[in-house]
């Protein structure tokens, strides 16, 4: 039977040691199922069922307990002010203008409730594994089994339409891949309009499982700290351009370093007083971008690989011809057959468990120690290593531990690789120079030393943007006025002196650079000490002294 206030109240046995006091109190939402909730606040319970949208507002079955004693339960139209007055004057000895405002606090908190309801279906909607046939789920084990495994991926994104870039290709599969672990890889495609970066990104995400994938073109400022807490968790955050993240660099960093994002901000509760709340959004993330820029700040630098597409005429000349290849009966027919190449690839990733990686080598292993930031370089180098043996991992025996359960071990194939792949990125990255100035700043060496040469140099062994626009066309490569002064501009602050000219003048610059004793002109060495696989088999397996019985 149902009681007054009055009377739960004269009931010694309910009166609490502690009076909760609701102006301390903060309510909140507990979720029970798709359907009922409990609504918190001080001394009330509202335990909310049956809930639903209705042209109007929300309606829903209602059941009232003060200090765990069922007060009064009913169907309540929320939106309705005579329903709610109905449903407070049933209370009798409350307060019927603090119920009156537990009810519009409800109302306000399920339609959030709804909201989430609704987005989470989309989403599950959208992002819903498919089912695979025992067909598929064996065509994809047999993929990842396969000894070549990393030939295989190159030649299906070749397959997909992306040509040549084979070491950008691989590196970039295994950014996407890394998002299972716990500590993912992050990269940035670098390269001048209309090179092919963002159809190297886009041939990538479509080999990965789309209830995985954040593609987006932008993020606004808190963006990612207003995501529900696991939305982000081992997901692939993919933006079309650089400049469509800017804003949201900070929060960007934050997933990358630390793994998630914890948000302190006031929230206005159900009395109209602000009070501050807890959010945290739980990573980790792996996360890919393309830019036309030549230069990323030095916090960005330290958590990316930068992956230069490649820009030659050769490379060139293999995109026109795949272009056309394209617009043949062939072509038409070998993109029939792409649809089942990327559901491969999909049901592959899908495929793999979150198992740990141990790398049991990993302390003989040498690393550049120049500067600074090869610390958190050499962390991942550990990664990319760690991500190629992840993938491999069909391949390997699973082993059991008591503390971190079950893992593979990488091998020295697995260095190999990773080796392989990173002697070059890495180079480029550790240098403090945009590989295309790097580049640039080489070709003007070969230059200066042709010229020097001939004896063409005037007396400051000077030289004009005109004359290396000039060499570079002998060369082969055809540079626009614009796109040189964008990589020039670098060199300028350190390789190369300005001898004279400025705005509006044709600036005059002459190398600031060593001369050998040959009097040739010396380009700056890039970073080296990184352990080669043959340098690191002969420290895990060092050749045994031959005995004296040997030797004679």
């Amino acid at each position: 039977m149902l009681q007054t206030a009055k009377e739960i109240l004269a009931r010694k046995d309910v009166m609490p040691k502690v009076i909760v006091s609701e102006a301390y109190s903060v309510p909140f939402l507990e979720e029970l199922d798709d359907n009922s909730v409990i609504y918190h606040i001080g001394e009330h319970k509202y335990r909310v069922e049956n809930i639903t949208q209705q042209s109007y507002g929300i309606r829903a079955v209602i059941e009232m307990n003060y200090r765990g004693d069922l007060i009064h339960k009913n169907l309540v139209s929320l939106f309705s002010s005579r329903a709610r007055t109905e449903f407070i004057n049933k209370l009798k000895g409350f307060d019927s203008k603090k119920i009156e405002k537990h009810l519009l606090g409800l109302e306000s908190e399920l339609k959030k409730f709804l909201e989430r309801k609704v987005r989470n279906k989309l989403i599950q909607d959208k992002k819903r594994a498919p089912e695979m046939t025992d067909e598929e789920k064996q065509s994809a084990i047999d993929f990842l089994k396969a000894s070549n495994l990393f030939e295989l991926i190159e030649s299906d994104i070749t397959n997909l339409g992306y040509v040549g870039e084979q070491t950008n290709k691989i590196l970039v599969y295994l950014i996407a891949t890394s998002r299972k672990l716990e500590s993912p890889l992050s990269g940035v495609i670098k390269a001048q309009s209309s090179s092919g970066k963002s159809q190297l990104m886009k041939a990538i995400v479509s080999l990965m499982p789309s209830e995985e994938i954040f593609d987006v073109s932008r993020i606004t400022e808190n963006a990612l700290f207003w995501m529900d807490k696991n939305d982000l968790k081992n997901k692939l955050i993919t933006v079309a351009e650089r400049t469509g993240s800017d804003t949201a660099n900070y929060s960007i960093r934050l997933l990358q370093s630390e793994k998630k994002l914890r948000l302190l901000a006031p929230q206005k509760a159900d009395d109209n007083v602000m009070k501050t709340e807890w959010f945290e959004v739980s990573g980790p993330v792996a996360f890919l971008e393309t830019t036309t820029g030549t230069a990323l700040e030095i916090d960005n630098q330290t958590r990316v690989f930068e992956i230069y597409i490649d820009e030659t005429e050769e490379q060139t000349r293999l995109i026109q011809q795949a272009q056309k290849e394209c617009r043949t009966l062939e072509g038409m027919a070998r993109k029939k057959h792409s649809e089942g190449i990327m559901r491969k690839h999909q049901n592959a990733q899908r495929l793999l468990e979150p198992l740990k990686v141990t790398i049991p080598y990993a302390e003989k292993i040498s690393f550049p120690t120049k500067w600074v930031r090869t610390r958190r370089d050499m962390d991942r180098f550990l990664d990319l290593i760690t991500v190629i043996a992840f993938l491999r991992q069909f391949q390997r025996e699973v082993k059991e531990d008591t503390f971190i359960g079950r893992y593979i071990n990488a091998t020295i194939e697995d260095y190999e690789t990773a080796y392989n792949l990173a002697v070059n990125v890495l180079g480029q990255n550790l240098d403090e120079l945009d590989k295309r100035s790097r580049e640039l700043l080489g070709q003007i060496i070969d230059m200066c030393n042709e010229m020097n040469e001939r004896n063409d140099f005037t007396e400051e062994m000077a030289f004009t943007r005109r004359d290396i626009l000039h060499y570079l066309k002998k060369q082969g490569k055809n540079y626009y006025p614009q796109i040189l002064q964008n990589y020039i501009a670098p060199l300028e602050a350190e390789y190369l002196e300005l001898v004279s000219g400025g705005k509006g003048k044709t600036s005059v610059y002459k190398l600031n650079i060593t001369v050998n004793e040959d009097g040739k002109i010396q380009a700056p060495s890039l970073i080296n000490g990184l352990t080669s696989p043959a340098e690191l088999r002969a420290k895990i397996s060092p050749k045994k002294p031959r005995s004296r019985k040997q030797n004679s």
